[in-house]
């Protein structure tokens, strides 16, 4: 740019016409420059987008002790593949088995210690519900078990469901940052047919 008759070139300008060189293969004529060094500008007085919070969901395998009323042990699932959280690169895999988990449901490993858990690390502090439907549509096999259990609260809520629905509603329960929902579906006996459907919804009270 100029400045008291003298003519001065900024970093922002070769940054322009290297810009120009690159798309237009040519110099930026003198308005182009200024019209790129007011964008320049404008960019630099924007305010920079927020950072992305991390998402409070996790999806992984595991133990429900229902003595205890908890999880008793969690392994996040490595591999995303088809829009699934799954325990390998294929289905089934070696040693879990079917587990899986996608954005509606999923299906239960092999045995009580390969249950699917869709788990929710509580952002904030305060009083929860939660609602869906666990849902198994298939008569054949015998159904899938879940529960719904909280990490400082024990078991909100368990049932089964072989070839209908089952609501899964809980009316409140207290959450503090880092507390964690976790909503578990164990196969019954065998894991033969049993895909499920379960969209959890926890809403602040």
């Amino acid at each position: 740019g100029a400045r008291d008759g003298i003519c001065t070139t900024t970093a922002d300008d070769e940054k322009i016409r290297a810009l120009y060189r690159v798309i237009f293969q040519r110099d930026p004529e003198a308005d182009e420059t200024d019209i790129g060094r007011r964008f320049v500008q404008q960019q630099g007085l924007a305010e920079p987008p927020p950072p992305a919070l991390p998402s409070p969901w996790q999806y992984g395998y595991g133990n429900i002790d229902t003595v205890a009323g908890k999880t008793s042990a969690f392994t996040r699932l490595e591999h995303f593949v088809d829009d699934n959280w799954r325990g390998g690169e294929k289905l089934p895999d070696d040693t879990l088995g079917w587990v899986s988990l996608g954005p509606r449901g999923g299906h239960p490993g092999r045995g009580a210690e390969h249950a699917a858990i869709r788990r929710w690390v509580s952002p904030v502090d305060g009083v929860v519900s939660i609602g869906g439907i666990l849902r198994h549509e298939n008569a054949d096999g015998d159904g899938v078990l879940g529960w719904i259990a909280s990490s400082t609260n024990g078991v909100l809520w368990s049932g089964a469901a072989h070839n209908e629905t089952s609501p899964t509603r809980v009316e409140t329960t207290a959450v503090h940052v880092g507390d964690t929902l976790d909503f578990v579906v164990s196969c019954n006996t065998e894991e033969s047919f049993d895909s499920y459907s379960w969209s959890p919804e926890i809403r602040l009270a």
